[in-house]
């Protein structure tokens, strides 16, 4: 059933008023179309780049949407897929950030090296070292464990043995006592 449509327009604008929006929204709409263009053509730069034009519209929309409910969608994309038998996994989607061999040395070189100076450190003892004995990991997690001990150990100028650090989130508060003075209680 089709609706009456109500041509009747406000009675208190003039012809002059909408005659003035009309001049005024046909200079954006050329505005607009000419943007376009110009969008349009850069687009195609983009893609003759090899850029995706569908990955660029995407990012375009992506940065005025929330990033939980983009994780969502890509964790339910990712599933679907899954469903499909299609599984995807980290390292097909992001094949650049896969580690090299060096660059996964380092990083469990310092993974040993800082658990081993808070092991020493905190008064763990020597032989809590998780690595394989003869493994660059056990060495390294074995030298900072000796810096960590020499550091809990290091004797203050007296040659008494330096005050152990307490976290701040473990410290009482020292709150001032009040004190009484002629005006009242400070």
């Amino acid at each position: 059933m089709a609706e009456k449509l109500n041509a009747k327009p406000a009675p208190n604008v003039t012809d002059e008023t909408v005659l003035e929006y009309y001049g005024r929204t046909a200079i954006t709409l050329r505005k607009l179309d000419s943007a376009r263009t110009e969008h349009m053509a850069e687009m195609k730069r983009a893609k003759a780049a090899g850029v995706s034009n569908k990955m660029m519209s995407d990012m375009h929309r992506d940065r005025k949407r929330d990033p939980d409910e983009i994780v969502l969608e890509l964790k339910n994309r990712v599933r679907a897929l899954a469903l499909i038998n299609m599984p995807v996994t980290q390292i097909e989607l992001f094949p650049i950030y896969e580690p090299s061999e060096s660059i996964q040395a380092n990083i469990e070189r310092l993974d040993a090296e800082a658990a081993g100076y808070e092991a020493g450190k905190g008064g763990q003892s020597r032989d809590d070292n998780p690595h394989t004995p003869g493994s660059a990991a056990c060495a390294h997690w074995d030298t900072q464990w000796h810096e960590g001990t020499a550091e809990q150990a290091e004797p203050d100028d007296e040659g008494e043995d330096a005050p152990k650090v307490v976290k701040a989130s473990s410290r009482k508060r020292r709150v001032p006592k009040p004190t009484h003075t002629e005006g009242g209680w400070a």
